[in-house]
């Protein structure tokens, strides 16, 4: 049976859902779900204060958030197994640190997503906001492991720091692509902004939506032929039920090493 938290408070202040997940959750009752804490600003109310509790059918270990989710951050957050439904926009760091489950979004969802990750899969059918899959402040680390695929637009500093893993965006991205990743693969079918890749150290960044800036003087051009390992990523695509256009992988791309400045390992293609 799936859990069902609609949250119908109208507010701006926000919610904390830190610990609201299927793995912490699958052996309370509905009673002790409602109260539960959780922060509300400042204040700490039991969870029954913010969101309606109810019970549905469906797979167990499934938790799925309705209502005004705009104020609640932290969806997700820390999950290691089970699954989060997100039927409305969501706040920040949806799947922030999650290692495993899945996590699927129907909406828009603000900064944050699946920062520092360490596996699992998270979807969003809308929009993200700036660092996808990147790192907290404070932190040098990204994502390290799981997935993320993103439908529509995102912001900047997508694969901030990231170590390994995969982000894939339907839409178009913000500046720095890629700023300092360690390893791991960004796929952007859109366009996007300036900088892609800059202090890159390893991983491969691939454009497919083409670049309409000049790549940073610290990268080099190597061959221009269709890339057998984007046939590859575009069969693991489909298997997932990613929507993207088949010519957009199969295109002839230019491949650039870099960045020069972290020892040239990385990989940037364009289309």
């Amino acid at each position: 049976m799936a859990l069902v938290l609609n949250q119908q408070v109208e507010t701006e202040i926000p919610i904390d859902a830190t610990g609201i997940t299927p793995d912490r959750l699958i052996e309370k009752s509905k009673s002790e779900v409602e109260k539960l804490s959780l922060w509300h600003g400042r204040k700490q109310l039991d969870l029954a204060e913010l969101f309606q509790v109810s019970i549905s059918s469906g797979d167990e270990n499934t938790i799925v958030f309705q209502g005004n989710l705009n104020p609640v951050h932290w969806i997700g957050a820390g999950m290691k197994s089970g699954t989060i439904y997100i039927e409305s926009d969501a706040g920040c760091h949806v799947g922030n640190q999650m290692s495993g489950g899945e996590i699927i979004a129907q909406g828009n969802v603000s900064d944050s997503l699946g920062t520092e990750m360490t596996g699992g899969m998270i979807r969003v059918s809308g929009n993200a906001g700036d660092s996808v899959g990147g790192s907290l402040p404070g932190s040098r680390s990204g994502m390290n492991r799981g997935s993320i695929f993103v439908s529509g637009h995102v912001g900047k500093g997508i694969g901030q720091g990231m170590r390994r893993g995969t982000i894939v965006i339907g839409g178009d991205a913000g500046e720095l692509v890629g700023w300092n990743m360690l390893a791991g693969t960004i796929i952007v079918f859109g366009q996007c902004g300036p900088l892609a890749g800059a202090e890159m150290t390893r991983g491969s960044i691939v454009l497919a939506g083409g670049y309409e800036y000049p790549l940073l003087p610290t990268f080099t051009g190597g061959g221009k032929a269709p890339v057998p390992m984007l046939s590859m990523i575009a069969q693991w695509l489909r298997a997932q039920q990613f929507d993207f256009l088949n010519e957009a992988l199969e295109s002839s791309f230019q491949m650039y090493h870099g960045d020069w400045l972290k020892g040239g390992r990385g990989e940037v293609f364009i289309r």
